[in-house]
């Protein structure tokens, strides 16, 4: 297994303040060891994963953790349709033009302003796992884009990460203390949540490592 250069979509997300990581390998085996490997090297961004970097007891706490096998469905969450890949502004407050709404689409909202929003945000973790769709498009800090363009990244980069109806396989660690292995967590776990996801495709044997911490 070895690190591979992200592809360009994936910059585009930085660019626009997508709170999120994401590190390609390619080679990798569906085991668990190919897995924490992958972890490993993403939260140092080193370029072999095929040996340990972490401190001694952050690997312990790695190994300790009890990732879970998800569908692709909640791998998403609730702040998108699985269906279209549509995003959902989730709460409820005043649209222009629309008068009081909630749990609005991003097609349906446009670019139309919003006024007085409120929303209960999701709380990743062992009671709510996946919520890919609430940390991409809802960090602290807008997204420096209008709404057309989030969803069009949001697609385009989700398309590629899940594939095209390939039989993925994902995990999200997130339901153990985080920050015992990588202090990079402690931020999210303030209010806006931690996240760390890991995706094999057995097509083309690449597995892909997102993670996810932050605060205002």
């Amino acid at each position: 297994m070895y690190r591979v250069t992200n592809p360009p979509v994936i910059f585009k997300l930085a660019a626009i303040g997508v709170e999120l990581d994401y590190s390609f390998f390619a080679g990798a085996e569906p085991d668990r060891l190919s897995r924490l490997l992958a972890v490993d090297a993403h939260l140092v961004r080193a370029e072999s994963p095929r040996q340990w970097h972490l401190p001694a007891d952050a690997i312990v706490a790695l190994q300790s953790l009890n990732e879970r096998p998800i569908t692709r469905e909640i791998f998403l969450g609730d702040w998108c349709d699985p269906h279209d890949l549509m995003l959902i502004k989730r709460g409820s407050g005043d649209v222009e033009g629309l008068g009081r709404v909630s749990d609005i689409r991003y097609d349906t909202l446009g670019e139309a302003k919003v006024r007085n929003w409120g929303v209960a945000i999701p709380d990743p973790g062992f009671d709510e796992p996946g919520q890919y769709a609430y940390a991409f498009s809802s960090p602290p800090y807008s997204l420096n884009a209008l709404r057309s363009e989030i969803q069009r990244l949001f697609k385009q980069s989700t398309e590629l990460l899940l594939g095209r109806g390939a039989p993925i396989e994902i995990f999200d660690w997130s339901g153990g203390d985080l920050t015992l292995v990588h202090p990079l967590f402690e931020a999210g776990m303030e209010w806006w949540g931690v996240f760390l996801f890991t995706i094999f495709n057995p097509d083309d044997r690449t597995m892909v490592v997102i993670s996810g911490s932050t605060t205002d």
